[in-house]
């Protein structure tokens, strides 16, 4: 049972490593050459050994300490300015949106991004105000081209209703009908 958890030691260590880069789990498998589905093996439910390949591909691409991969002991990196190199490198892909999959959780803003993301978002919002205009253009000239036809068409059914209303009603019917096949149609 204790191999079993100095396993789990190791897949935690990587983990933690992982989370200090900042990467989510596809972009880290990724930077060490690993397949996604294969890293989450790994570190998953599953409880699989790690590999020699998840082992050296951390270490060669990361720099991470192989006594502190395996033991737990010793600095994190085996080079404390490579792992600054690394660690500001990830900062600067991730202020500027380069890291994190589509439905992983990014990590919280900080204040040195909150303007330029603000600034981001306003230029786009000002690139889409033109559309919106014309958008809202459209559904005004929609409104007032089919209000005026449905006015007449209901004060017509009405007129009908008072003279014929069992006519009406199936012509009603039948409009209705064309109606709803249309729409499906659609």
């Amino acid at each position: 049972m204790a191999k079993l958890r100095k396993f789990s030691d190791i897949i935690e260590r990587i983990e933690h490593l992982r989370n200090l880069l900042k990467l989510n789990k596809s972009r880290f498998s990724m930077e060490i050459g690993m397949k996604p589905q294969t890293y989450n093996n790994f570190i998953g439910s599953q409880g699989s050994k790690p590999s020699v390949e998840l082992i050296l591909g951390i270490m060669n691409k990361f720099g991470a300490h192989p006594n502190w991969l395996l033991n737990g002991t010793g600095p994190v990196f085996t080079d404390e300015t490579k792992s600054k190199a690394i660690l500001d490198q990830q900062d600067r892909a991730e202020r500027f949106g380069e890291s994190g999959a589509v439905g992983e959780a990014r990590t919280p803003y900080t204040a040195r991004t909150v303007p330029q993301d603000v600034e981001h978002l306003q230029a786009e919002i000002e690139a889409m105000e033109p559309l919106l205009q014309r958008v809202e253009m459209h559904i005004q000239q929609v409104e007032q081209q089919q209000l005026p036809i449905i006015e007449r068409y209901l004060g017509l059914m009405r007129r009908y209703f008072e003279l014929d209303p069992v006519a009406a009603l199936e012509e009603f019917r039948v409009m209705l009908n064309r109606i709803q096949q249309r729409a499906s149609s659609r």
